[in-house]
Order: C-alpha cells, then structure tokens, then sequence
C-alpha cells in the first residue's frame, strides 16, 4: 500500500507522536510505501531524517487552517495514495477534507485521545462523510465516541503497543547520574508536566514515603520544582527532564507509577513498564484499568497523596511482592506489542480497500 500519515499539526512529542512514528517505521518494514507529513523543526521531522522515514513538510497551525488545502490536494493528487491515516486534532477536518476531494480509497482517524464530538450531528458527518474508519486506542475511548454519536460500524478498536526495549544495562548508572543510592527504593514517571498528569500528587505523596523519586519529561518543570522545595525534597524527588533513554530509567526503578488526575486513554507508560516487568501503581481513571489488572498494578484514587503515598509504602515493604507483581507484568507485556498493534492498524486498511492492495 502507498500510505500518508498526517502530523502536520504536531510540533511537539508526546505520545500521539510516538504512535505515529513507530506506525510508520513498522509499515515500511513490511513493505509498505510510508510518508509521513509533518511540520518543518518539528520532533516528528527530526525522528523521521533520524529512522530514514520519508515524509513531507506540511504545516497545520490551527483546526481549520484553510489556506493549507490546496497544499494537501496537491501532493495526494500527485502521489495517489491507498490510504490516509490522521492522528492530530489540528488534521481532523482540512486533510481529510482534501483526501476526499482527490478521491484518496480509504481515509482514516486515530482517535488518540477521549474527546466527545460537540453534538450527534457532527458525530455522523465527521465519521460518515469525512473518514471510511475511526481508530480507537482503547475501549474507553470507543466508548466516549459511542456516546458521542459515531456509528459502532464506523468504530475500529486497536489498542496501543509498544515495541520491547531491553536497557543496554540494569539502569544502575542512571541511578549514579541522579545521586539516587544503589539500595534506595526509587519510584519512576515520566510524561509532559502538565497539570492532568497528577505529577503534584506523586510529589505530595513522596512526602510520606521514605525513597527516592524521579519524574522525567518536558513542559512546566517550574512549578513542579517549587513544591518539591517547598515540602523540603530536593534529594529525593528528581527532575531531569525529557530522556531518550526510557528502557535505562524502568530498569533501575522498583515501581512505575501514572498519576494522571484526568482521563488517561491507554497509558504507554504502563505497557513500557510492564514490558521492562516492573510493577504500576496507577491512578484509576480512564483507559487505565484497560490496560492494568491486579496481578501487575495497583490503582488509587486520582488526586490522592495519601492513597498513592499507602501504596508506594506497601511495596517498598515487600520486596517479593514488588518481584511477583513484576513476573505478571511481563506477561501481560506480550498483549500490548507494537506488533499486534500494527497488525489491527492493517487489517482496518486492507478491510477498507476490499483486499485488492494487500494480503495479510
């Protein structure tokens, strides 16, 4: 198949990003032409030049960037492409507007996050006259689209994967850089600091639990900061920023933990820490519960300092339950691969197009 993935309202990196990349990458190793379009500068446009992906500077600044259609019908009427796959929500209406109007087979949504169309009306003309199938990352999220309006025939679910990273090593020399000693009970997090992701929770709770911490992402470290000196933690609470080296910091942790305090689609975090086979502790919101079950995670209440804080205590005492927790972990890794993902994200484009561009 020829294949556009869109991203060109995508300047930052998070974990639609990430999606999207990895999508990519997989499709073009199985034989698949993939270009993906995305913003000059962008972290997307570095990770493709970076993997050798191809793809297309096109910039979407804003939801109905108007200006910008006659760009798009240009490069699908001279490319013609089997399938267009959008993901951000800058691209929902003028990209698929232009594949429409280039007659492009089967054009696509990732919903990658749980928002409801504004009214049934909408529902219906976004899934029925702009998209041929609507991608779910979760059950969670079908279910808000359901709700929504959008027909259950229009509705694919393929939940999120991840491809297995082992660490080049047990993690402990992140432990060095950080200042975190060897034996110390160290609890990891990561994702953009932003207020929905509950990092001020885990912060509080740390306050009550004897260990170390770190929480690794961009965006608004400085307020994150204040309160890590304001409650007197400053050599047990890190913040490092944005890593690359994910697999290196889920080594050397004992616990993962998601604090999200507002709705969390299918958490990436979880799937790479069970996949690293370390145990979660997670805020019980969202597509969370989808994707943890109690043999590898424990949820607590959103926004609570001292439920989280009780559970990180009862694992940092018991150092065979922590191993069990992480044994099951493993397991339950092996649902969520990238590969079974890419597998779902297929056969949706090969349903679409009658089987007369591809077998699988």
């Amino acid at each position: 198949m020829n294949i556009l993935q869109i991203g060109s309202g995508m300047p930052g990196w998070a974990g639609t990003e990430k999606y999207l990349s990895e999508l990519s990458q997989a499709l073009l190793g199985r034989g698949h032409q993939v270009t993906v379009a995305c913003p000059e500068g962008s972290a997307l446009k570095r990770y493709c030049l970076e993997q050798g992906i191809p793809r297309i500077d096109l910039l979407m600044r804003r939801t109905l960037d108007w200006p910008q259609l006659p760009s798009f019908v240009k490069v699908m009427r001279r490319r013609r492409y089997d399938v267009v796959h959008i993901h951000g929500y800058r691209d929902y209406i003028v990209p698929a507007l232009a594949a429409r109007l280039t007659r492009v087979p089967a054009v696509v949504m990732t919903r990658h996050l749980p928002h409801a169309f504004r009214s049934r009306s909408r529902a219906r003309l976004c899934s029925c006259l702009f998209y041929d199938r609507i991608i779910a990352v979760s059950y969670f999220v079908e279910g808000v689209l359901l709700k929504s309006g959008v027909p259950a025939e229009r509705l694919t679910v393929v939940q999120n994967g991840v491809r297995p990273q082992a660490a080049s090593d047990s993690g402990q020399s992140v432990r060095g850089e950080l200042g975190v000693p060897a034996d110390a009970f160290l609890v990891a997090a990561a994702g953009r600091i932003e207020p929905q992701k509950g990092f001020e929770t885990l912060v509080r709770a740390m306050a009550r639990v004897q260990g170390h911490c770190v929480i690794a992402g961009g965006g608004g470290r400085a307020a994150l900061y204040e309160l890590v000196t304001e409650l007197g933690l400053k050599d047990r609470v890190h913040l490092p920023g944005f890593r690359r080296d994910m697999a290196r910091l889920w080594a050397c942790a004992d616990v993962v933990v998601i604090p999200s305090t507002s709705a969390d689609c299918f958490p990436y975090v979880a799937i790479e820490a069970f996949s690293a086979a370390k145990p979660v502790v997670a805020s019980r919101i969202g597509g969370i519960p989808e994707a943890c079950n109690d043999e590898c995670a424990v949820l607590v209440s959103p926004g609570d300092a001292a439920e989280l804080a009780a559970a990180l205590g009862l694992l940092a005492a018991s150092p065979k339950r922590r191993l069990a927790m992480g044994a099951a972990a493993k397991a339950r890794a092996s649902q969520f691969t990238l590969e079974r993902m890419v597998d779902g994200i297929e056969r949706v484009y090969c349903d679409l197009l009658n089987g007369k561009t591809c077998q699988t």
